[in-house]
């Protein structure tokens, strides 16, 4: 249920920033950390340290997600041609 929560909030905001000029886009997406943060620490608890290391955590384990789904969509690209 937090994942679906927390997506929900970063494509609410991800959407009109595409459609938004250079910095503007940028205010837009300036909240997604820390409402991320925030969430974690409000739903998991614990002191502030170990938010930010799941933070940092949740945040190189998206990443290499993304990485991941990137490399195997040009693989697929440069296989299928």
């Amino acid at each position: 249920m937090f994942s679906l929560h927390v997506h929900t909030l970063w494509f609410l905001l991800l959407v009109p920033a595409l459609a938004l000029p250079g910095r503007w886009s940028a205010l837009l997406l300036l909240p997604i950390p820390l409402y991320t943060a925030l969430a974690l620490h409000h739903a998991y608890g614990g002191p502030a340290w170990a938010t930010l290391l799941r933070s940092l955590g949740l945040a190189l384990t998206y990443s290499f997600a993304l990485l991941l789904g990137f490399a195997f969509a040009v693989v697929l690209a440069v296989l299928l041609g």
